[in-house]
């Protein structure tokens, strides 16, 4: 990473934010006297401050004002405790574990629970020092106006980054698009679909997914903004909403482009197609580059005009092939592929040319379904449900045990660090608790990321603090670097926010006349014992291997899908229906796909021996993710033609038999039963009702094919509903072998709502 990206990164931001909004009241305190009393009020700011990300200002103010209330309430309940030991370890015990059940339910929420960890830790350090109920209360109430400030200081920011971490947001959604054109560029040169193409395809949509969730959690409910394009927040809301579409064209195309393995020779036009698709990313690479630089000079209108030129001219192609002129050798399903594609990177030119008009100003008009009552329906889903929890109270749960786990360590460390007297048994508690994540991979890295930081950042201390001897001025400067230091590198490398946060914690000890040498040692000595203890708590406390959350995964996947299924045939009985719903189920589908395809990356990071038959996760990923893509296929029919209706009667028979069986593959799922009814019989005939379907159609095509008149474009119709239903019938099929031969987890039950 250069410098450049990094001082622009949202990281960096976050930690100059943060510092900024702790330093203040430390420095105009200690310049008028008050330096320990500047501490906890710093202290309390930093207890907010780990909430204040990028996010809507509703929700932020409301996960502050919890935190603001909880982590004085904890420091105060621990200080207070402390004279009756017994009641202190029972209080930490419950709170550690109350606090680390919650946290994986809501991203947003875990802050909050990291933020309450901290507050554990300081008040443990802090109870050994503080005598009297005066002194407590009077600790707790600078800590409250600590994380007061840093409320007030943080909503003023607030409206004025905004704006800037929206276009963040949106700048590394067009990247991350951007990327999945140029991985199904493959698609057009490939003489097979190799299953690790279609995987990788699948986990850069679930990246895409995530990067959409992460911009409506700053654009689909807050203060002080309208949704016209004419404002500048309103114009960011147009153009993830093109954004949303156009990766949905994407998806959709890369379906058909996976057809192309199936068909040989036609040379040309897959040439035009891989220009296009260069085209497609050098002018998605200059959007971004505008987004972020907005008075970047670039050659972007000389590359949309070539890309559509070469667009117009495979039409022209396409027109040629359709009147027989360029092969008689041409079958009609090789065109009628390829023309599939040629539509929809005519759809994809269109909303392209929709982004740049709303970036450069050139449109002031609001877009379908972009308005203040609809986008609400759009928020993300980043909350606590009660019903979500209360499955959970299980030992079968993941969560459940993941924090019967995080306790039990974390005291544990506790009480072996007071055992060997060492210094400071706190920062074993507090090591225990940043180490240990749900995820296995991510506890293993942590541990040794820890550790090593921990051993740099106590040898960078004593360099500066013993050797140098800096002056308090610059030690004040040291300790607010180390501490900005920490969150500006806390998600790009953990080893160097560990060294950055030791030194802070040394800084910190050092403000509060703490002997440098023992509290160096001692917090090397608390970290390297819980790290120990970690490796062993991993594997042997309340172990809990992610296949076992697989079912829950791809039924949650399956069914969203089948609803979005469902939104698009009821869209299409009715004529000029408001297509919010259809859009709304599509959001959820692709983030359930999303959240299939990340558990399936978690489970390739745990041992071997742990992660169950990942072929079989992997076929129900390439299914499910296929079925998507059926559904935006259909999808776009929908919002290409808004003024259709389906009337034949023999393809809503088919949508209906469709929808039923999935709801009997769901149920099998479900319950892992599979004596359900066996329609194998049942789909071998439909099946061959629509391929008897579909060559009738061709034949009726051909023998109109001088034109496009009103008749053609109605069986060219019948003929896209037939052969998509097909390929939905035949996954589904696929998907149904699968589970009655392989099934999922019959040992779990789905009940357990994971996040």
């Amino acid at each position: 990473m250069s410098l450049r990206s990094f001082i622009r990164s949202e990281d960096t931001e976050f930690a100059f934010r943060i510092v900024i909004g702790g330093a203040i009241p430390l420095l105009v305190l200690t310049y008028l006297g008050y330096g320990q009393e500047g501490l906890l009020v710093m202290l309390g700011s930093s207890f907010i401050s780990g909430i204040d990300l990028p996010a809507e200002l509703p929700r932020k103010l409301g996960l502050m004002s919890f935190s603001l209330i909880s982590t004085p309430l904890i420091f105060a309940l621990i200080s207070f405790s402390a004279a009756i030991p017994a009641v202190m370890y029972l209080l930490i015990f419950m709170l550690i574990f109350m606090l680390s059940f919650l946290a994986p339910f809501s991203y947003h929420f875990g802050k909050v629970a990291f933020m309450s960890n901290l507050a554990i830790m300081l008040s443990l350090g802090f109870a050994a020092n503080i005598s009297g109920y005066e002194e407590i209360l009077r600790a707790t109430i600078l800590l409250f106006c600590g994380g007061l400030w840093y409320m007030i200081f943080a909503s003023v920011m607030h409206f004025i980054q905004r704006p800037i971490q929206s276009s963040r947001r949106i700048s590394r959604t067009i990247q991350l698009t951007a990327e999945y054109l140029a991985l199904r560029q493959q698609l057009l040169s490939a003489t097979n679909v190799s299953k690790a193409t279609t995987l990788e395809l699948s986990k850069k949509q679930a990246q895409i997914s995530e990067s959409h969730e992460k911009v409506r959690g700053m654009l689909m409910r807050d203060y002080g903004y309208r949704v016209s394009p004419k404002s500048r927040m309103g114009k960011l809301l147009h153009i993830f909403a093109a954004l949303v579409d156009l990766f949905d064209e994407a998806i959709a195309s890369t379906g058909k482009l996976m057809e192309l393995v199936q068909i040989e020779d036609h040379d040309e036009v897959k040439k035009m197609l891989i220009d296009i698709n260069d085209l497609f990313i050098t002018s998605l690479n200059h959007l971004q580059e505008k987004i972020n630089h907005p008075q970047l000079v670039l050659e972007e209108e000389t590359v949309r005009n070539t890309l559509r030129q070469k667009i117009v001219r495979l039409e022209e192609y396409m027109i040629q092939w359709r009147d027989g002129v360029q092969s008689e050798q041409n079958t009609e399903y090789d065109y009628r592929t390829f023309k599939s594609i040629q539509i929809y990177m005519d759809q994809q030119m269109k909303t392209l040319d929709l982004l740049f008009s709303y970036l450069k100003d050139q449109v002031h008009t609001t877009m379908q379904g972009v308005n203040p009552e609809s986008i609400r329906h759009f928020q993300t889903h980043d909350r606590l449900d009660i019903h979500r929890l209360a499955s959970h109270l299980t030992l079968k749960s993941g969560y459940f045990r993941y924090a019967l786990r995080v306790a039990f360590t974390a005291m544990t460390a506790y009480f072996i660090a007071m055992l060997l007297n060492f210094q400071n048994p706190n920062w074993a508690l507090f090591t225990s608790l940043v180490i240990l994540k749900p995820g296995f991979k991510v506890s293993q890295k942590r541990l040794l990321y820890r550790v090593l930081g921990t051993g740099i950042g106590v040898i960078l201390s004593f360099v500066i603090f013993v050797v140098i001897a800096p002056s308090h001025e610059w030690n004040i400067l040291l300790f607010l670097i180390a501490f900005f230091g920490g969150f500006a590198f806390l998600n790009k490398n953990y080893a160097i926010a560990s060294i950055f946060f030791t030194m802070y914690i040394l800084f910190l000890y050092r403000f509060l006349d703490r002997a440098f040498i023992p509290s160096a040692l001692f917090r090397f000595l608390d970290t390297g014992l819980a790290a120990i203890l970690c490796i062993f708590s991993i594997r042997l406390l309340f172990p809990f291997w992610e296949n076992k959350s697989i079912k829950y995964f791809l039924v949650d996947s399956l069914q969203a899908s089948k609803t979005y299924f469902v939104s698009i045939y009821k869209g299409l009985l009715t004529k000029n229906q408001d297509i919010t719903p259809y859009k709304i189920d599509r959001k959820e589908a692709q983030l359930k796909m999303s959240n299939l395809m990340t558990t399936y990356q978690r489970i390739l990071t745990e041992p071997k021996s742990k992660q169950g038959n990942v072929n079989d996760y992997a076929s129900w990923i390439m299914i499910s993710s296929s079925l998507l893509s059926v559904c935006s296929n259909l999808g776009l029919f929908l919002q290409r033609h808004p003024n259709y209706v389906l009337e034949r009667m023999y393809i809503i028979d088919y949508f209906e038999k469709i929808i039923s069986y999935w709801d009997k593959i769901l149920d099998m799922a479900t319950t892992s039963n599979k004596e359900i009814e066996d329609v194998n019989n049942e789909i071998a005939s439909m099946k061959m009702e629509m391929s008897s379907d579909i060559n009738r159609l061709q034949d009726q095509i051909a023998k109109l094919s001088g034109g496009y008149t009103e008749i053609t474009i109605h069986y060219i119709q019948e003929m896209i509903f037939v052969e998509e239903l097909y390929k939905a019938l035949e996954l589904l099929e696929n998907l149904d072998h699968t589970i009655r031969h392989f099934p999922v987890q019959d040992d779990h039950s789905i009940a357990i709502k994971y996040s």
